[in-house]
């Protein structure tokens, strides 16, 4: 039609408390990278190494990985290594029932942590599921400062095209 127009709309984040275990939003994808480094300029899709591209539609199908992305915020540091010490619960629910459960207490899904933030990043199968809607939930256990959080998000499993 030759009309074309800009919306612009502010992006309010939740407040930060200062204090408290804290979570981001979770991001779902089938596609996630960890880049060699951090590139100079800004690119779409790329949070600090990592490159996601986010299924807006959170539509996977089971031979596609269910990639989690998320940050936490406020953890205890170990004084002694300098390190975070979480426990990390990855559950995919169908109809509020536990389906598949991994747990990461070694830090394997961390991808970056400093004083301010932890990044968690994991690919979790959904090999064998039925087309369906499912959550996939996270738990975060923070053993030195003993405090607990979740987060959790809806996705759906469909057939897979030929």
């Amino acid at each position: 039609s030759g009309k074309t127009g800009i919306i612009r709309k502010a992006i309010v984040p939740p407040p930060n408390k200062e204090e408290g275990l804290q979570v981001s939003s979770m991001l779902l994808s089938d596609q996630m990278q960890v880049l060699s480094e951090i590139p100079e300029q800004d690119e779409m899709f790329v949070i600090g190494d990592v490159r996601i591209l986010p299924r807006l539609n959170k539509e996977f199908n089971s031979t596609m990985p269910l990639g989690v992305y998320l940050q936490v915020y406020n953890a205890e540091l170990d004084q002694s290594t300098l390190e975070p010490a979480l426990k990390v619960t990855y559950s995919l629910l169908q109809d509020g029932e536990t389906i598949r459960e991994v747990t990461d207490e070694a830090g394997d899904s961390m991808q970056f942590f400093s004083g301010r933030r932890i990044v968690l990043l994991k690919n979790l199968s959904l090999y064998g599921l039925k087309p369906g809607t499912y959550q996939v939930k996270v738990d975060i256990e923070d053993a030195l400062k003993g405090e607990t959080i979740s987060t959790r998000d809806n996705f759906n499993v469909v057939e897979a095209e030929l």
